[in-house]
């Protein structure tokens, strides 16, 4: 995807959709959450990619509110 907004940037439109598998990670729909915060903020990629790389910590957290909220910190 970062390739392709690259090369054709201004010359598309790139949608992005949530589609939470709590059957697979009951954190998923908070995680969808999170990022639309940090969207609201300007910071959706940036938290994106955080929970993407680093679903090992908050997957099968009790309160993945906490690792989001210090994701968040670290994006600013």
């Amino acid at each position: 995807v970062d390739e392709i907004v690259a090369t054709y940037g201004d010359k598309l439109r790139f949608e992005y959709y949530h589609f939470p598998l709590i059957s697979i990670n009951k954190n998923a729909e908070a995680a969808a959450r999170a990022s639309e915060a940090a969207g609201i903020q300007g910071k959706f990629w940036e938290m994106y990619n955080i929970l993407f790389e680093r679903q090992q910590e908050w997957g099968n957290s009790l309160n993945p509110r906490n690792s989001f909220i210090a994701y968040a910190e670290e994006l600013g």
